[in-house]
């Protein structure tokens, strides 16, 4: 079996075997995540219907690399639920928040190579680190004053590619940056779009050494950037669409 993982406009893929493809796919209206055949087109049904918690969204859904066959969400309290994607059985439950009626308001979840929990809540707050089976904070990145981080994610060998806006004069700038382990920073775009919508651009995946970043301001908005050691390449604009 083939797996692909939806989330917004950008697709992740990881490889397994059986004999059909699947694709996760978060679904707000049913606060469920549907299974889906995508070569196919057979509907496979759904999980965690009513399950998922509080307000959460597509970018709050991650898959761990150190336990295959499950995906995890967060909700905007900071709870996270874990899933067998196969039988839809949760098999755990963690809280990152303060309580289970508090509000973090997450803008993207992510685990580490090592299997901590990785959470960022944009506004000014830095992306913090939290064990994943007490919940407990182990560390806090090291960022900018005056940028909220909107999206992170990890590299295998601990480092972290994030997605992160400054706001000035009504107008937001976005700049994609590479940290160390401990967030730490080690080269950055600068800033390489500017737009009066927040949501210009929200996501970052990795394929390789390539980096899409992309977001929706009536039309998706994707920039392609390359990574080289520590450094990045010059995003450019791919227009509509991201392709592999």
């Amino acid at each position: 079996m083939r797996l692909f993982f939806a989330a917004s406009v950008i697709l992740f893929s990881t490889s397994a075997h059986a004999s059909f493809e699947l694709m996760l796919m978060y679904d707000d209206n049913m606060d469920a995540v549907r299974r889906f055949d995508p070569v196919n087109r057979v509907l496979l049904g759904s999980f965690g219907d009513g399950m998922l918690g509080y307000y959460g969204n597509a970018n709050l859904m991650t898959l761990n690399p150190l336990q295959p066959g499950t995906v995890s969400l967060m909700d905007i309290t900071g709870h996270v639920r874990t899933f067998d994607y196969n039988s839809g059985i949760l098999v755990g439950s963690v809280n990152t928040g303060t309580g289970p009626f508090s509000s973090v308001s997450p803008t993207a979840f992510r685990f580490t190579n090592t299997g901590n929990i990785l959470r960022a809540t944009g506004a000014s707050a830095a992306p913090q680190v939290f064990n994943p089976l007490t919940g407990a904070l182990i560390s806090t990145f090291q960022t900018f004053a005056g940028y909220s981080t909107i999206d992170v994610a990890p590299l295998a060998d601990g480092r972290f590619v994030t997605l992160e806006r400054q706001f000035s004069s009504g107008t937001y700038y976005f700049s994609l940056f590479v940290r160390n382990s401990s967030g730490g920073l080690l080269s950055n775009t600068g800033q390489y779009i500017s737009d009066t919508t927040a949501g210009k651009q929200r996501h970052i995946t990795l394929e390789g050494n390539r980096i899409f970043a992309s977001g929706l301001d009536g039309l998706p908005s994707v920039y392609q950037t390359s990574l080289s050691g520590n450094s990045l390449s010059a995003p450019v604009s791919l227009g509509g669409t991201a392709s592999s």
